[in-house]
């Protein structure tokens, strides 16, 4: 029994442990929606034939319907050519139409070429002047004398055109009242210039006008789309506008650009077009010497009715193939990708900085080697981190208790030479008692443990520094010392800004006859950041060392080379001290003006990196 299940989970334990077996059966899911896929291409390939060849009975039955009104117009074009050749017609003309008999036979030839074609509703043959004319049918067109004036402009404007092309035949559009129809309607016209071909220059002597029947133009119109479900337009090359249109016909018109994109195709004369998510075909026909192009519009789904119910339900079966294919490919693609997605998340998380992450190994196939073999490295990784950070606190800390000590030194150096100062003066031995309180009392302070102080029990060290200069240099130097209250309590490195403090003493005040002043501030900038001003009124610092100095701030320099001064060296301590604490956008700046003082400002933080030591510290002190 045992062994019969053994072999009937064969396949399932392999493909477990198979990536190979799992992309497998993953190919034969895409392999389903694939096969799918061409089914539906096959039936798409067939309803563009279809397509196809409705385009193709359309452009069809759109140059039968062109070809139809170029022959109207072309036989209207000949026999006005044969007016124009006609040269009795030529005298009768040039001498004003004096002749009744000429007059009367040209009359009735011209009713009878009315007669003949329907097509044409008015013929008119003037002089220059438009004094003398010939004319038939024209009562069709005004039933009034208002109406009549209009006419007569338009007339006029045809004339116009006419002269103006020189004796070439030209077709015009125009808007007319039709009299039977009791509205204007747009029509036709065949305007052409009559000439005096016996002499040399041809000069003008009249015009020819033809004047198409609008309401034969619309019915034209109309046949054209009871013939099938097109809408036809007659639309003008130049504005893109419509010139005549089917009863039920588009008001939309074309761009000039798409008009004369139209008429210059002759591969493909037709296009589809998208209107309120309404797609319908279009084909176009340019009417021959003429700028008039006929577009025939039809909705697609009247063209491919039938089409559209097959394509329709093949994509309905379509559809249910590929949601079936799509359930198949999500329920193995979330077997097989699942492990990996797992490695994704866990290496966001390692570009955030979380190296706690672990993957869970889930299969024991090649993905399973790959999760892990990242969980191994990712344990690895942190505890190189780890003991890197550990590293680099140490050595911090090693470089800032460095600092520290370099300037106690100083500090003793100074203060001592203030004490064999004083012994040299009769007299001065209860001075040089308090001074020594004062310094057993700031060594005290010094030695007491812990790096950080708060800044209120900073300004009492440097108090009891600057009394000590004070029975040093008596009347000749006066100290002020300000706190912003919100500052007092704040933490900062012990013994920061003394060494600057003795600075503007020895360097600034000592050498003025009349003394000075020495005053310190400590101002908050914002909620995080404050300043420690140490300013004096003293002899200044000459530009080449100051400018000596600024450089060495700049360039970071932490050991005294040679030729620098103790000074400079205590400056860039401070400078170096602070930075490695807060980081290198704080500092230590300095401005000086030769007899007139010296101003160090340091930018600090109110919290320092590791604020619980500084308080612990502070803790420490105060208990001590």
């Amino acid at each position: 029994m045992k062994q019969a299940w053994a072999w009937l989970t064969f396949p399932i334990r392999a493909v477990e442990r198979s990536f190979f077996l799992k992309m497998l059966i993953s190919f034969l899911a895409i392999i389903i929606v694939t096969v799918c896929s061409l089914g539906m291409n096959f039936y798409a390939v067939t309803s563009n034939g279809i397509k196809r060849d409705a385009v193709a009975n359309m452009q069809k039955l759109t140059d039968q319907a062109v070809l139809t009104i170029e022959s109207q117009m072309e036989t209207i074009r000949n026999e006005s050519w044969n007016l124009f050749g006609d040269s009795e017609l030529q005298s009768l003309v040039k001498n004003g139409f004096s002749s009744p008999d000429a007059t009367s036979y040209f009359a009735s030839k011209m009713g009878i070429l009315e007669r003949n074609n329907p097509m044409i509703g008015a013929i008119l043959i003037t002089d220059m002047d438009a004094e003398g004319r010939i004319q038939t049918g024209v009562s069709n067109y005004y039933g009034n004398d208002e109406q009549r004036v209009g006419f007569e402009q338009e007339i006029a404007r045809l004339r116009q055109v006419a002269i103006s092309r020189n004796g070439t035949g030209t077709w015009e559009f125009s808007r007319l009242i039709n009299r039977t129809e009791n509205r204007v309607m747009p029509t036709f016209v065949f305007v052409q210039a009559l000439k005096d071909v016996q002499k040399d220059f041809q000069p003008i002597i009249g015009t020819i006008v033809i004047l198409l029947d609008g309401e034969m133009l619309q019915r034209w119109m109309d046949s054209l789309q009871a013939q099938n479900s097109f809408a036809y337009t007659v639309m003008d090359g130049q504005d893109g506008c419509p010139v005549l249109r089917t009863r039920e016909g588009s008001s939309s018109c074309a761009s000039p650009i798409e008009i004369a994109q139209m008429s210059r195709s002759e591969e493909k004369p037709y296009a589809y077009t998208d209107e309120s998510g309404r797609r319908s075909l279009v084909v176009y026909r340019t009417i021959s010497q003429t700028e008039w192009v006929l577009v025939g519009k039809a909705p697609l789904s009247e063209l491919l009715g039938q089409v559209n119910a097959v394509a329709e339900r093949t994509l309905l079966i379509g559809s249910l193939c590929l949601i079936v294919a799509m359930l198949l490919a999500a329920i193995l693609s979330s077997k097989v990708l699942r492990p990996i997605k797992h490695l994704r998340l866990g290496m966001k998380q390692i570009e955030k900085g979380n190296y706690k992450i672990a993957v869970p190994v889930e299969t024991k196939d090649e993905i399973g080697f790959f999760c892990h073999s990242f969980n191994r490295m990712v344990s690895e990784t942190d505890s190189l981190i780890r003991q890197v950070y550990e590293s680099e606190l140490k050595k911090k800390d090693a470089e800032i208790k460095a600092l520290q000590l370099q300037m106690n030194p100083h500090f003793l150096y100074n203060t001592l030479g203030t004490i064999e100062s004083l012994a040299s003066i009769p007299g001065s031995e209860r001075m040089i008692s308090d001074i020594c309180r004062s310094i057993s009392s700031m060594l005290r302070y010094n030695i007491n443990g812990g790096r950080y102080a708060a800044i209120e029990e900073e300004m009492k060290q440097i108090r009891q520094y600057l009394s000590i200069q004070k029975i040093r240099f008596g009347r000749r130097l006066d100290y002020e010392l300000n706190v912003d209250p919100k500052l007092s309590s704040v933490s900062i490195p012990k013994l920061l800004f003394q060494p600057i403090v003795e600075n503007s003493i020895i360097h600034g005040i000592e050498g003025l006859r009349r003394g000075g002043m020495v005053c310190i501030e400590a101002i908050a900038l914002n909620k995080h950041e404050f300043q420690i001003r140490v300013s004096d009124n003293g002899i200044g610092i000459e530009p080449m060392k100051l400018q000596s100095i600024q450089k060495g701030l700049n360039e970071q320099v932490l050991s005294a080379s040679s030729g620098q001064t103790a000074t400079s060296i205590g400056i860039r301590n401070i400078h170096s001290r602070i930075r490695l604490l807060y980081g290198d956008e704080y500092g230590l700046s300095i401005e000086s003006s030769q007899q007139s003082g010296t101003i160090v400002t340091l930018t600090l933080k109110t919290v320092i990196p590791n604020e619980e030591e500084a308080r612990d510290e502070l803790q420490s002190a105060s208990v001590g």
